[in-house]
């Protein structure tokens, strides 16, 4: 194995004491999914492929149809269809088992064991049904419509959420950053919501409207409303921006994918003033409906689906509170009129920006309702199944006129009486394969990379992020970044040399989206021999440091090049980290290797090296896969496992903690083996308020897969509400 630090050397060594959280998958594994199945929307000269969903009058799915019962048109041209299928969306599997109850002790309360979350399933691509991203338009949210947005999206993760669906909770005003992990686990999209806040810098504003001002003339009134329509104008483009970003994430992941927005819209289309058109009627903004256009493209191609919700609820357009200013003689005056003939403008034309937005990609715009968990609940049932419907294309429909690439319309029509179908309105006249963004240079590719909010890739990455905490260096997070070679390129040189070009490029980002650090290097690994071999075989660690100052969530984002051929993977991984330096019970992620040598299983020994001393450790000797990078075992195998404990109060009599420490593994979310709560005994050690431990782990009982250990710790002499702490990390057992 490999293992990189600030320079290339050949090494079989991981620092004994790094600690961590759960990784992302492979993207690797995404080919276990049918690409007939995933290829949802497809455009090319031999077939184009859209999707439909039907309903009858009461708004239900209508499933039984036939390709007789559907017509297609491309630019009002009817066309035979070729391809026809239904496909049904369900469930995964059954919902998430929590662990066992653990018996409470009744000697004494402050003892009381609760219980502890269960870790999340590690995701498996075939097992997602639905992937969706709650976008909230924070650029465009006044501060009640937040509130109640917030509201709503806690009861979906409460209540809605069901196995097999993968959902990230993103807002429109954090850029890159914003791209949270997409997960499975309801922990990290708590904590995301946590971060959502009102921006006072956006298009939103405190209330839904403004306040009532009769100090102003018409001509200053009409300026004004110019200026507010340059700046909706401006943070909407910001809007469609960020979602054109995270159709882009969507792309390459399973499942029926969605876009959810939570948005109190923008104007695509304007009431015209008399001055500027005598004849009225409307003005259609051209800036956002070229950009809407692009965004409907590439959401059709992406086979994602956008709906939206107007979280305002139902309007009322009348005097409000925030009018006192106007006193009840002026409410009939021409102040009064012009301002609420206004807002109930500004309501229709946001609301149509909001439903041409959706019905271009075959979802629908929800509006004037005030239970928004419903509206949720309306789109989680539209998602259950729909029809995909394929012709070829026509030997034109590619061709460009005057140099300018066309943009055709479709249309889908169902015979049977009493049914409606909702389908993508049309695509620019460019083959998918052609439409594909060409990422010329080097940095570019790595830059596609980050942007992905799932590992992808044609280089095999895999992402650890570990957090721990010492005296000397405070808290920190160390990233394992493992890196398949035999996807690399080596090129041969004399003597039996080889060697290949690498770039790697790092970014962390705070709960906040900002950047907080980042990384660009390129690395030549030369290798020759048994070396070179060596190297295939057990692969590469890139090792990454961040010193913490502040807790809370955190993102890294990894993207790998081989210079040669051009292929790029990427890795992202979120991960929390608790305050333990105001005296939080915490733990640190746990590391977790194959055992060489004879040992006591599960519950083990302490540790008997101190968290200093153990960073300081010299070289191992050891295989990569089973060490804390990758941890894949051999069936059979005995695993290490280390962790910290930090802040335990001590006893004042004995000067020792009194702690319980349980160990339970789980497979897709279920428990498989659990050891019974046992003293945890960390012997003598120098600092208190960092206690190292560790012990053996025996796996022969389980069979080849995907697990989680989680270790759960319990400090007798605190209150019950801060007496547990815990952590996991997943595993893998291969044959």
């Amino acid at each position: 194995m490999r293992h990189i630090s600030s320079a290339i050397f050949l090494i079989c060594f991981i620092p004994a004491l790094i600690f961590g959280a759960q990784t992302t998958k492979q993207t690797k594994q995404a080919d276990a999914q049918s690409k007939t199945k995933d290829e949802v929307v497809r455009i090319s000269v031999t077939l184009v492929q859209v999707d439909a969903v039907v309903t009858d009058a009461k708004g239900r799915l209508v499933t039984d149809l036939k390709p007789e019962d559907f017509e297609i048109s491309e630019d009002g041209r009817p066309q035979r269809i070729s391809n026809f299928s239904y496909v049904e969306t369900s469930s995964a599997r059954a919902p998430q088992a929590r662990p066992s109850p653990i018996k409470k002790e009744k000697s004494n309360a402050a003892s009381v064991r609760p219980l502890p979350p269960s870790p999340p399933v590690v995701s498996k691509p075939e097992n997602i049904k639905r992937t969706m991203a709650l976008v909230v338009d924070d650029l465009g949210l006044s501060l009640e419509s937040l509130l109640r947005t917030k509201t709503a999206i806690k009861k979906f993760i409460d209540e809605q959420m069901q196995p097999g669906d993968l959902v990230a909770l993103l807002r429109t005003s954090a850029g890159m950053g914003a791209m949270q992990m997409f997960t499975e686990d309801k922990r990290i999209l708590y904590a995301a919501l946590e971060r959502v806040h009102w921006s006072p810098y956006g298009r939103g504003k405190v209330g839904i409207f403004d306040q009532m001002d009769n100090t102003t003339t018409d001509g200053q009134r009409e300026g004004l409303q110019r200026g507010s329509q340059l700046r909706d104008n401006f943070f909407s483009v910001g809007t469609f921006g960020a979602l054109s970003f995270i159709v882009r994430g969507l792309k390459d992941l399973p499942g029926r994918k969605s876009a959810i927005l939570f948005s109190e819209g923008f104007r695509i289309f304007v009431n015209a003033s008399q001055n500027e058109n005598p004849a009225g009627g409307q003005q259609t903004n051209d800036q956002l409906k070229y950009s809407l256009r692009r965004l409907t493209d590439l959401a059709n191609r992406s086979s994602v689906v956008i709906y939206t919700i107007d979280p305002r609820g139902l309007i009322n357009t009348e005097v409000i509170n925030a009018d006192d200013a106007v006193t009840a003689t002026d409410v009939a005056t021409h102040v009064a009129d012009i301002t609420l003939r206004a807002r109930a403008n500004e309501i229709r034309e946001t609301q149509q920006g909001l439903r041409h937005l959706a019905e271009e990609t075959g979802g629908f715009a929800i509006r004037n309702s005030n239970l928004l968990d419903k509206a949720l609940s309306r789109v989680l049932d539209d998602q259950k199944g729909y029809y995909l419907i394929g012709y070829t294309p026509e030997e034109n429909t590619f061709k460009k006129k005057s140099g300018e690439t066309q943009f055709h319309n479709i249309s889908v029509r169902v015979k049977r009486a009493g049914l409606t179908a909702r389908y993508r309105t049309g695509f620019f006249g460019v083959a998918d394969e052609e439409a594909q963004p060409v990422r010329l240079t080097r940095r570019s590719r790595l830059a596609g990379a980050l942007t992905s909010p799932f590992n992808s890739g044609d280089i095999r990455v895999r992402l650890t992020s570990l957090f721990s905490n010492s005296a000397a260096k405070g808290s920190f997070v160390r990233s394992l970044l493992h890196i398949d070679l035999r996807d690399f390129t080596f090129r041969e040189e004399p003597g039996g040399w080889k060697t290949a070009v690498m770039d790697i490029a790092a970014y962390t980002y705070d709960d906040q989206g900002r950047q907080v650090d980042q990384i660009n290097k390129t690395f030549t690994i030369r290798a020759r021999g048994k070396e070179y071999a060596d190297s295939l075989r057990e692969g590469l660690v890139y090792i990454l440091n961040l010193p913490l100052k502040k807790s809370g969530g955190f993102q890294v984002r990894a993207a790998v090049s081989d210079v040669e051929s051009g292929r790029v993977g990427s890795a992202n991984q979120f991960i929390e980290t608790p305050n333990v330096g105001k005296g939080q019970f915490a733990l640190s992620g746990i590391v977790i290797r194959a055992d060489k040598t004879a040992g006591t299983i599960a519950g083990g020994s302490p540790a008997k090296a101190t968290a200093d001393e153990r960073e300081s450790e010299g070289a191992e000797e050891g295989e990569s896969q089973s060490g804390p990078a990758v941890r894949r075992f051999k069936r059979g195998t005995r695993c290490d496992y280390t962790f910290l404990a930090f802040n335990p109060i001590m006893n004042k009599a004995s000067g020792k903690p009194d702690l319980q420490i349980q160990l339970t593994v789980f497979e897709d979310g279920k428990p498989v083996y659990t050891t019974p709560n046992e003293p945890f005994s960390p012997g003598d050690q120098k600092d208190s308020r960092r206690l190292a431990y560790g012990g053996k782990l025996g796996l022969g009982g389980l069979k080849p897969g995907h697990y989680v250990l989680q270790i759960a710790l319990t400090d007798k002499l605190a209150s019950q509400k801060h007496n547990m702490a815990y952590q996991w990390i997943d595993f893998e057992i291969a044959d």
